[in-house]
Parts: C-alpha cells; sequence; structure tokens
C-alpha cells in the first residue's frame, strides 16, 4: 500500500487532496453535489450569491443546472459523455471558471473528472436520518410514513457511499462539507469555503448569506 494522501479540516468543512484543491483553486471547474434532500441547494445558493457562476438556466429554487441535468439524464453513458463534453466546453469558452449543481452528478464524478478542466468537488454530506425526514415531510407527493422514511434514509446512503467512491476512483481534489455542522457558524464556514475556492467574497454578502443559510427552507437569488 503506497503512502496515504493527507486531509484537512477546518470547521464543517473537510478537504481530500487539499495539495491538487490549492493548484486548481481559481481556474477550477466546480460540481455541487451530495443527496437529494442534503443541503445542496443551500451551498449553491450561498455560492451564487457570492458570485460564483453556477449556470445560465438554473432552477429558480433548487439551483439546478437544468444543462447539465438533461445531459446527466442521458443514455447510454457514450451519448452523455458526449453531450457533457459539449457542455464544458461551450462553457471553457466564456468563462475562466465556474461550476455547476445537481445531486445526480454524485453518481458520474469520475466521468465529470476525466472530462472537466482543472475538476474540483463540492460534496455536501447529511445524516441520512435527517434527509429521510426532509423528504417525508415535504408533503404527499413524497413517500410517507416509515415506508417513505426509510426510503429517503436508504436514497441518502447510496448516494453518499456513491459519492465517496466515485472521489476514491478519481482522485478528485473535493471539499466535503458535513451540512449538520455548517449551520451552526454559517459565516465561519462560508469564509472557510471561500478561502478554499479562493473566492474574493465581501464581508458583507457573506454575512447576508450566512443569515439567509441558517434558517430552513429554499432560497432564491434576490431580484
Amino acid at each position: 500500500m503506497g503512502e496515504a494522501t493527507p486531509f484537512a479540516s477546518k470547521g464543517a468543512l473537510t478537504v481530500v487532496f487539499p495539495d491538487a484543491l490549492s493548484e486548481r483553486a481559481g481556474r477550477e471547474t466546480l460540481v455541487v453535489t451530495g443527496s437529494p434532500r442534503g443541503g445542496t441547494s443551500a451551498i449553491a445558493y450561498a455560492l451564487r450569491r457570492l458570485d460564483y457562476v453556477l449556470g445560465e438556466r438554473v432552477g429558480a429554487n433548487n439551483h439546478e443546472d437544468l444543462d447539465f441535468l438533461d445531459a446527466f439524464n442521458l443514455e447510454p453513458a457514450r451519448k452523455r459523455k458526449a453531450a457533457l463534453g459539449q457542455l464544458i466546453a461551450a462553457r471553457n469558452a466564456v468563462h475562466s471558471r465556474w461550476g455547476f449543481k445537481l445531486p445526480k452528478a454524485a453518481l458520474h464524478l469520475a466521468e465529470f473528472a476525466e472530462l472537466a478542466r482543472d475538476p474540483v468537488g463540492v460534496i455536501i454530506y447529511r445524516n441520512p436520518l435527517a434527509v429521510g425526514r426532509s423528504i417525508v415531510n415535504r408533503g404527499p407527493k413524497f413517500p410517507q410514513g416509515s415506508e417513505g422514511l426509510l426510503k429517503g434514509v436508504a436514497v441518502a446512503a447510496e448516494r453518499m457511499r456513491a459519492a465517496s467512491d466515485q472521489l476514491l476512483a478519481a482522485r478528485l481534489p473535493a471539499v466535503l462539507i458535513d451540512f449538520d455542522r455548517f449551520r451552526e457558524d454559517a459565516r465561519g464556514n462560508l469564509v472557510a469555503l471561500a478561502d478554499l475556492l479562493a473566492l474574493d467574497a465581501d464581508g458583507a454578502a457573506i454575512d447576508a448569506v450566512a443569515r439567509d443559510i441558517s434558517k430552513p427552507g429554499y432560497k432564491k437569488i434576490p431580484g
């Protein structure tokens, strides 16, 4: 077995393959992903409020990149990779750094890493039981009762396992976010995230975003 690669932690954030992240920060292609109902929307909202480019056609509530959603839904893999490659090339031609948010991308991080320029992940981890409760609490259109709760727990656990396996296979540098702890010190963790990604974030903007994401529920970009 070779020498283990160190990781680094600060607050609710843990960085895997930190040297590679430091080299790419400021020119990275970012994927924000994790479990459905797992906190990805809050983190994507925060990044967008701090002027990070996370797509052109974006869901108003969940901040998902609709173009990448269409591409990741394609089968077989050959067709999906071709569509992703075209999207990535088009974004690279316009932006020196950019990203997208999509929970489903957790299943395809190795593909993303092969295609993207200086790929970096922001992967959100949340207690699977909290995810299950969140799914049930969305109302009768979603699975309910004990069965719905347990299905939600299973979905969250499987998605986070898939993301971890994909990160390891691709050796993809990433910021792992413990979402259950993140909002306990939203401002401090936002400052740390901005620093890791070499974002020129204004203190007043961080204060405003921290206040927003400390509260539950979806957030919309002002205006």
